[in-house]
Formats: C-alpha cells, sequence, structure tokens
C-alpha cells in the first residue's frame, strides 16, 4: 500500500479539487517511480555481470584443468617408448634390451631351456632364441624385424614368430571386426581367424598383404588387432598352380618369405611376401602372374607360343631376339614410336625368347571397331592420298620408316593404334 499511496493521494486530491496537492502527490510519484526503475535495472545489471564473470571463471577454471592434463600427458607421452622386442610401452627406465617382461623371459629361458609348442607351428616346437642377433620376417604379422635378438624359431622349418605375436591372447568378438554374414576364414598365413570385412570399414591406406594393392573398395578378410588384411580373391589363392603361362614346365608352389622381400619375375612387382616358385629352378611370380593364364601368339620365327608381356626392366628389354628388329636399327632405336611401344614385349617362358610387339608380332590382317574396312599392315607405308605423311585417326605425325596399318579400300592410313 505503501507504494501506490501517491497515486491514492493524487486521485483523491483530485476528487475533493485540492489542486496544488493533486500535482504535488502526481510529482512524488514520477520521481518514486523512476527512482525504484533505475533501483531494479542497476540490481539487474549487477546480476548480470556477476553471472557473466562467475561463468567466465568457471570456464578459465576448466581450460587451467585441461591445459594440466594435457601437460602431464604429454610428459608421460616423452617419459615412455616403446619396447623393441614386444612393442608393448615402456618408461624410461627400461633396460636397452628389452622390458621387464621380455628380461623375465630371457631369465626364465636361459634356467628352463623348455620349447613352446603353439597351434600355428604344430608341426614341431618353437624355440626362444637370445644368443645372436637376426633379421627376419614374423610368420604370423608379416612384419619385417631388424637386428632383433629375441624372437621364437623353429630350426627344422626355417619359421619365425615375433615375441609379440608369441604371447598374444586369442582376440575376443570385440577384438574382431564386424564379419559379413558371419563369414570367417583361418587362412594358413595367420595365427587369428580373420572375419569378411565390409567395404567402408577399414582406411583406405590399407593394403593386402599378398598382392599389395589396396584394398579399399574390395571385400577382404582382416585381423584388426595385427593389422593384416587379405582380399578375398587373394585369400583364395591354391597352395599349388599347375600349367602358369610363365612357367608351365613344373608346378608352382606358395610360398611364405621369412627373411627377406621377394620379387615377380615377371610383372617386377616388390616388396613381396607371398609368391609362387619353383622348386626346381629360379622363377618366382607374384600371386596374379602365376594364376593369370593369358592366351599365347605364334611367332613365325620360333616354335614356342609368345606371351605379351609388359615390363620396366630396360637393360632386359634391349635385348630383342626378333630378326632384323626395328630397336637393332642405329637411326630408329631412339625413336618416338620406339620409345613408346617398348615397354611391350612378347616373351617365351621356356626359352627367354623376347620380341618387342613393334617388331614382329603385329598382326598381318586387323579389324578396326571405327573402320569399316578391314586393314592390311604394311612393312613401309607411304604418304596418304593428300601426300601427308600422318595417321588418318589422330592427324598426329609419323615416321615412314615404320611398318602402319593401311585400308586397301579407301586408302587410309592408320599408325595409333599400334
Amino acid at each position: 500500500m505503501g507504494f501506490w499511496r501517491p497515486m491514492f493521494l493524487g486521485f483523491f486530491a483530485r476528487w475533493w479539487g485540492h489542486k496544488s496537492a493533486a500535482i504535488k502527490a502526481e510529482r512524488s510519484y514520477s520521481t518514486m517511480a523512476i527512482h525504484t526503475r533505475f533501483l531494479l535495472r542497476r540490481d539487474d545489471d549487477e546480476q548480470d555481470c556477476r553471472r557473466t564473470l562467475r561463468q567466465l571463471l568457471e570456464k578459465i577454471k576448466m581450460l587451467e584443468e585441461e591445459l594440466k592434463l594435457e601437460r602431464e600427458g604429454r610428459l608421460n607421452q616423452q617419459q615412455k617408448k616403446k619396447c623393441h622386442i614386444c612393442d608393448n610401452e615402456i618408461s624410461d627406465e627400461g633396460s636397452s634390451s628389452g622390458c621387464k617382461f621380455c628380461n623375465d623371459l630371457r631369465r626364465r629361458n636361459q634356467e628352463q631351456h623348455r620349447p613352446i609348442q603353439t597351434p600355428f607351428h604344430s608341426s614341431h616346437p618353437l624355440k626362444l632364441c637370445t644368443d645372436k642377433f637376426q633379421t627376419f620376417i614374423c610368420n604370423s604379422c608379416h612384419k619385417l624385424h631388424e637386428n632383433i635378438n629375441m624372437y621364437f624359431t623353429c630350426e627344422q622349418c626355417d619359421f619365425f614368430m615375433d615375441v609379440k605375436c608369441m604371447v598374444m591372447p586369442q582376440p575376443t568378438w570385440y577384438d574382431e571386426f564386424e564379419s559379413v554374414g558371419g563369414k570367417f576364414i583361418q587362412h594358413s598365413t595367420h595365427q587369428h581367424r580373420m572375419p569378411l570385412i565390409k567395404d567402408g570399414a577399414i582406411n583406405d591406406d590399407v593394403s593386402c598383404f599378398v598382392c599389395r594393392l589396396k584394398c579399399s573398395g574390395e571385400v577382404c578378410y582382416g585381423c584388426k588387432r595385427c593389422e593384416y588384411f587379405l582380399h578375398e580373391s587373394c585369400a583364395q589363392l591354391p597352395p599349388q598352380i599347375y600349367g602358369s603361362s610363365f612357367h608351365n614346365e613344373h608346378p608352382l608352389f606358395f610360398h611364405t618369405s621369412n627373411r627377406a622381400f621377394r620379387s615377380c619375375k615377371s610383372c617386377n612387382k616388390e616388396n613381396l611376401i607371398f609368391t609362387y616358385e619353383c622348386r626346381q629352378c629360379d622363377c618366382i611370380l607374384c600371386g596374379d602372374c602365376a594364376s593369370t593364364i593369358p592366351h599365347g601368339v605364334k611367332f613365325d620365327y620360333h616354335e614356342h607360343p609368345l606371351y605379351l608381356h609388359q615390363s620396366t626392366d630396360d637393360d632386359n628389354l634391349m635385348k630383342c631376339d626378333g630378326y632384323d628388329s626395328y630397336c637393332k636399327r642405329p637411326t630408329l632405336n631412339n625413336s618416338e614410336e620406339i620409345n613408346g611401344t617398348k615397354s611391350y614385349i612378347f616373351w617365351c617362358a621356356k626359352c627367354d625368347f623376347k620380341v618387342h610387339m613393334l617388331c614382329g608380332l603385329l598382326p598381318k590382317i586387323i579389324n578396326y571397331d571405327y573402320h569399316i574396312h578391314s586393314l592390311v599392315l604394311f612393312d613401309l607405308a607411304l604418304e596418304n592420298e593428300f601426300g601427308e605423311y600422318g595417321c588418318d585417326i589422330c592427324k598426329g605425325k609419323r615416321d615412314p620408316r615404320f611398318c602402319a596399318y593401311v585400308c586397301e579400300e579407301c586408302n587410309s592410313l592408320l599408325t595409333c593404334i599400334v
């Protein structure tokens, strides 16, 4: 009632006709109302400022705690190292010969000298070697280890396993990828079973351990714990291949390299762990070349069929065995025609006979999809009807000293189809 008293007095004074009292009462009310609104606004502003300040202080405190935790984490990360034997984290106090676990394992081995059985290599027991350094490729994870003085090996089979793979427990369901249709495989190259992984479940930079090609966009098997992946087609390669086009004299056997990486003698693919090898001669092929059976072509000056082969070994490619070949002529050896086609050769797997595609194995008559007539190969094709030494398809210049396909019906020269 005290707050509304001036208003009541104003109306009361007006009702009685006291104008002076009414004006005084209204002035008193207006002054009091303005003062009250100012006090209320000032209190609200102070509360907002205090609330904002309190929130800022809380954020600053949270940031200080996060920075402290991050600083401690960096210090711990700098202090921790990886054991070069078992790959476990160790502190700076760890010995240069390994972590505490590896040292205890070495000590127990010196006291007991007991061989160890593992289901992954059930034919013979494994021995823990600690007396000499060795460079090897683990037969389970297939990773290269250089100058390691603690590893498991089978001396009869030349089999190696690192300490990490040997002591690793079997993965449980939450350590594995989600399988497609519940499909798993127990491959001979890995100790853990591997589920069939759906596309997009792994990173784009993951590669297959057999063919060394990317796994993205293709169905593959994978071990999540060991980061080991195989294409579904590579995982189904047979243990033996008979009648390979590049080596059909003897059977080829699937081989796992555990000493050093191999290279394919057909396509020159490098850093291979799994290859197909002949046990009677020095023939090493990758899975693609060993399992591919292309159709051979007949060359008039050779008794065996020849197979198209692409290679990057320039020294080997210069040894063309064709008679009177273009590449053997000094004036043509460095021409654009030779340099553009010399990476393709026809090769005999039996006697290592080689001839460049341009030096003798072009078919005499061909049918071109974009020309209505058959094309005939001429050893020396002269100018066309316009007096030009050019290709009628790409309009590019050509060397008239090389063979070209000519249409006898319309007198067209075609060289870019070679």
